[in-house]
């Protein structure tokens, strides 16, 4: 949500601070290309802070900083000190998005970790929405704005949901265990069972038994860097990262190129209309991430989204080259809106993937790197785009360009070892000495089996991660578990 609601809002408010300062086209860019950098240093720092210290503290961090830095850049007399101060605000959300995805992997049901994913996505559209009232109850011409207030506006809903997240949000208890925090975990669970389950709830057991390994207190800092890159995840941390990659290039890229090209196109109706309902088929996309993420694996939606991501844009190309007739208006508004609806579910299966692969002890990190890959995408698109209309003397070479890399990213996808669906999120990687295999070290006592990646083509246990009730007769003897 503070990633839509900044981004409009400092994207409106832009050209009437160059107007009050004098700056030139340059500065004026710099303005909004400086929260990205903040957000991609944001993103960078969240993931070895998160894993060593915790993921609710710097949530309520991210929410805080938003509101004391959006404050502070509405406060100040110049050029230099209204950018100081939007680098910190970007920094500021950066910190807060890679903590809430791990923490979502961590404390929500294996079925359910998709839709979550796509309610949180769906808020980026409520941001925008939030920033769009502002701005049309403050001037509908865009021509005088008050800007300073509608950045002091635009912070109050952060300072509300840190006050919401302070009393209410619970940390991870995979991270408070994984920390030899054993009682302070069992809480975090006694409060989970006691919230989900309405009746019964003293007979569901929250104990749990975690393999003993080298505590991860006395690691260096920054380890978490070099096991996202080991063998064994190198291959994972590399192709999601690109494709978050290529994911924000072409969410952004449009995102810029579109505010310039709907006035060109003939017949395509009021420019701004199309933007706002553009907007609007955010929310379908996300839902439809939602459900194809419930009912197929990570791996096929991933490659769904890029086949139809790039029929979306071949689509639009197509359709605004034609002369105006009933065919070139399908095309155009279908590859329009499908781009928009389309980039949701890649959001939302992506980054849902991005948390599920690595274990506990580097999630934060994992995530936070293929995130802040995705952040380089949406500096460097408009700079593609401005590039490419410059070279040819038109934007379709900027379309096809992002098709290209849609379908060499889709061959990528094969190449990912790991099908995180259904699968029980792990802890850390330990090996089995013996046989060479690794596996998540977590052990669920009815089965005193340690957690495994899920391979294409294998099942994973079938436990449940909601409030399932033990085996009535407690005779069930567990099947002997490998040597860690």
């Amino acid at each position: 949500m503070a990633d839509g609601a900044e981004i409009l809002l400092i994207t409106a408010v832009t050209k009437t601070v160059a107007d009050d300062w004098g700056l030139d086209p340059y500065e004026r860019g710099l303005a909004v290309t400086i929260v990205f950098i903040g957000v991609l240093l944001g993103n960078l720092i969240c993931g070895p802070l998160g894993d060593r210290y915790g993921r609710r503290q710097l949530i309520i961090a991210s929410y805080i900083g938003i509101f004391i830095f959006s404050i502070l850049s509405s406060l100040v007399a110049n050029y230099a000190g209204f950018c100081f101060w939007r680098l910190f605000v970007g920094l500021s959300f950066g910190i807060g998005q890679p903590a809430w995805n791990a923490l979502a992997v961590e404390v929500t049901p294996r079925y359910w970790r998709i839709p979550m994913n796509a309610l949180s996505q769906t808020l980026f559209v409520a941001g925008e929405l939030y920033s769009s009232v502002l701005i049309l109850s403050d001037d509908p011409d865009l021509k005088t704005l008050h800007w300073r207030r509608l950045l002091q506006l635009g912070a109050i809903p952060s300072v509300l949901f840190a006050l919401a997240a302070a009393i209410f949000l619970l940390p991870s208890p995979s991270f408070l265990a994984l920390h030899g925090r054993t009682e302070e975990a069992r809480g975090v669970l006694d409060i989970m069972r006691n919230d989900n389950c309405v009746s019964g709830a003293g007979d569901v057991s929250t104990d749990f038994e975690v393999v003993p390994a080298p505590n991860v207190e006395d690691r260096m800092f920054g380890y978490q860097l070099k096991e996202i890159f080991s063998r064994y995840y190198l291959a994972s941390t590399v192709i999601t990262a690109l494709t978050c990659l290529g994911l924000n290039t072409v969410y952004y890229g449009c995102l810029y190129a579109f505010p310039q090209i709907l006035p060109q196109i003939q017949g395509g109706g009021s420019a701004g209309v199309q933007l706002l309902v553009g907007a609007l088929w955010e929310i379908p996309g996300n839902f439809a991430g939602a459900m194809f993420g419930m009912c197929l694996p990570r791996k096929p939606v991933m490659k769904l989204y890029l086949v139809l991501i790039t029929l979306s844009m071949l689509s639009f190309v197509v359709g605004v080259s034609m002369k105006v007739s009933a065919i070139s208006q399908a095309l155009y508004h279908g590859g329009y809106y499908g781009i928009k609806a389309v980039s949701c579910i890649g959001f939302v299966v992506t980054y849902q993937y991005a948390g599920e692969i690595f274990p506990t002890e580097t999630r934060a990190t994992g995530t936070s790197f293929c995130i802040a890959m995705g952040r380089i995408g949406a500096m460097i698109a408009p700079l593609i785009f401005e590039t490419f209309q410059d070279w040819f003397g038109s934007y379709h070479g900027f379309f096809y360009l992002l098709c290209a890399c849609s379908v060499i990213n889709c061959l990528l996808i094969d190449f990912l070892p790991f099908e995180t669906a259904d699968m029980l999120v792990k802890d850390r990687l330990v090996q089995d000495e013996e046989s060479g295999q690794e596996y998540g070290s977590v052990r669920d006592p009815r089965l005193g089996e340690a957690a495994k990646p899920v391979k294409d083509g294998e099942v994973s246990p079938d436990l449940d991660d909601g409030c399932t009730t033990p085996p009535q007769d407690g005779k069930t003897t567990p099947p002997e578990a490998p040597a860690p």
